[in-house]
């Protein structure tokens, strides 16, 4: 056969994490628990990607992205904000799948436990309190979600510390219905 000698990936057998290098961040330290959640999920028959800005710089729409997610209050600082809304951007341009947050580290998820989806929005992978820090779904959920978060952030912001504030966290509770 001429087929090359490799492994197939399966959407169901790759998780993915993203990274950027923030300012005020112990890059070191960074990359040490990136490699530390890698071996985690491979231990459960995973294949860890890490996917970056540069991917997420892909998508059609990036620049009106970005800019909605700008325009979004945040007391955290907004370089980090802004990297948790685009990392649902990236996923959009690596065709989808599951997304998880790289200090999440697998004590016994495997592919096989994956969520069936609405159809129209990622799988928020938490109980009770919806947290973005595990999301799966197909790239065209994903596209969904941005523009969602893009068109309705607004809708979700609360006061934190005596200021205007949402994340993605915040809008997938004040939706959690939608997920």
């Amino acid at each position: 056969s001429n087929e090359p000698l490799a492994v197939t990936l399966h959407r169901e057998n790759v998780v993915h994490t993203y990274y950027q290098k923030l300012e005020g961040r112990d890059h070191a330290q960074q990359e040490w628990l990136l490699a530390t959640w890698a071996d985690s999920w491979r231990k459960y028959g995973w294949h860890p990607v890490v996917i970056g800005p540069e991917l997420a710089k892909q998508h059609p729409y990036y620049q009106q992205l970005l800019k909605a997610y700008t325009d979004l209050p945040s007391v955290n600082g907004k370089d980090y904000e802004l990297a948790c809304y685009i990392r649902h951007v990236a996923m959009v341009q690596s065709g989808g799948g599951l997304l998880v947050d790289y200090d999440v580290i697998n004590v016994g998820f495997t592919p096989d436990m994956l969520p069936e989806t609405n159809g129209k929005y990622p799988a928020i992978l938490a109980d009770k309190n919806p947290c973005p820090c595990g999301v799966y779904g197909t790239a065209e959920e994903y596209d969904a979600l941005c523009f969602f978060m893009g068109t309705q952030g607004k809708e979700a912001i609360v006061i934190e510390g005596g200021r205007p504030h949402t994340s993605d966290q915040h809008f997938v509770q004040h939706f959690a219905a939608h997920f």
